[in-house]
């Protein structure tokens, strides 16, 4: 049975992996956080994600932060920074990805980043390395080492990066939030990826907050000060306390984007995200999908594909029709989709070791090539820019047709 609880007043969102504590009535009519570390600290169940599943009931539990009046903080709503920007090397979020981080930081554990650029603590960014304006968090002074883009005016920090709670999902005997007044349940990641299937679902969200796909982005300008005083996002303004106070969890980031079917065109620019990071050959966390209209009679069943469900065909239908992607509505819904294979460590050494290896492979599907991590014979990746040696190698029956179009799916940590 899908159980919901309810958390706080008016949240913000914060970015997490998973929904975080679970909120009980204490017996003296306040809420009440349940947390846990190991399953010894709860009743009956198990501490997962820091938060006690299987119980009725806390063991114990400490009173929920009391504002003014003696009623619960307002803390759904609230800008959290996550781990990343502790980090002299990180660059920044981006708006065309959602990304969850555990954070004990909000109440939640949960810091949602939902189309959000840039760093929290640096509105206007910096184009040059170690002596810009952006300042690591939790130091006294140390500089960001690299790039940084603006923050957009259309994608502030309090209507993108705060803390929240996940509020659906495909697991029916997850726990998950109840949105309150102000915030709407919105599916933000709906396709699982491997190796972060614990963050699928929908997200609370703060109402009129959405992007619509020909909404047009403003960049912060720093001349105008068109996003305010940069102080008032500092550091010290959000009173934000050391990392070491609230974990070190880095943020998952999910992305889903149109991909060109050509090996000459997917050389990656930025690293692919591994699903075990301990085990490159295990594979990468993304999915490939393959979309063809109904005339073309390409078969899900062939070598090097997979059926996909009508659930997440639905889901990619939709996406594509809100980007305006696949014709008209009518098109949309004749959208046929097939998934490609990824091939990995489990299928050496027919399968993954020909892709990532041979000239002629004999492997029907696909595999991620990477210099840095001695993923792939040397000699396929020569046709890449020079830093940038890294690649998607489609194969065999795994190979997008020229009527395809083909899509990403990505789940991982920078």
């Amino acid at each position: 049975m899908r159980k919901h609880f309810r958390i706080g007043a008016l949240f913000t969102w914060i970015l997490s992996t998973a929904c975080g504590s679970r909120v009980d009535a204490g017996t003296d009519g306040a809420t009440h956080w349940l947390k846990c570390v190991v399953d010894s600290e709860c009743k009956s169940g198990s501490c997962f994600s820091g938060e006690c599943v299987g119980e009725e009931a806390p063991q114990s539990a400490a009173p929920s932060p009391q504002g003014n009046g003696g009623q619960t903080a307002p803390e759904m709503g609230k800008i959290c920074v996550p781990a990343d920007e502790y980090t002299p090397d990180f660059s920044g979020f981006s708006e065309d990805r959602v990304g969850v981080a555990l954070d004990s930081q909000c109440p939640t554990q949960l810091c949602l980043v939902n189309k959000f650029r840039g760093r929290v603590t640096c509105p206007y960014g910096q184009t040059t390395s170690g002596n810009g304006a952006c300042i690591v968090v939790g130091t006294s002074g140390t500089r960001v080492t690299v790039p940084v883009q603006t923050q957009l005016e259309e994608r502030r920090p309090e209507d993108a990066i705060y803390c929240s709670c996940r509020c659906d999902g495909p697991d029916q005997t997850a726990q998950y939030c109840a949105c309150d007044s102000g915030f709407e349940c919105q599916p933000l990641i709906p396709l699982s990826v491997p190796g972060h299937e614990s963050i699928v679902g929908s997200y609370c969200v703060k109402l009129a907050t959405d992007l619509s796909p020909d909404t047009v982005l403003h960049p912060c300008d720093s001349t105008t000060s068109s996003c305010g005083a940069a102080s008032d996002l500092s550091p010290e303004a959000l009173r934000l306390e050391p990392l070491s106070a609230f974990g070190s969890g880095l943020t998952v980031q999910v992305s889903f984007e149109q991909i060109a079917s050509d090996d000459t065109a997917l050389c990656m620019a930025h690293p692919l995200p591994l699903t075990d990071p301990t085990d490159a050959t295990l594979g990468v966390g993304c999915r490939v999908f393959s979309t063809h209209a109904p005339e073309t009679a390409i078969s899900c069943a062939a070598p090097g594909r997979l059926a996909v469900t009508q659930a997440e065909t639905d889901i990619i239908r939709d996406e594509l029709r809100r980007r305006a992607q696949c014709g008209s509505d009518a098109e949309c819904a004749l959208l046929q989709v097939c998934e490609l294979q990824q091939l990995t460590g489990t299928d050496f050494p027919q399968g993954s070791s020909s892709c990532l290896n041979d000239e002629a492979p004999t492997s029907d599907g696909w595999c991620y090539l990477d210099s840095d991590l001695g993923l792939g014979n040397a000699a396929l990746l020569q046709q890449c820019p020079a830093g940038n040696l890294r690649r998607v190698r489609f194969t065999g029956g795994g190979a997008p047709t020229n009527s395809s179009a083909v899509y990403m799916l990505c789940a991982g940590q920078r």
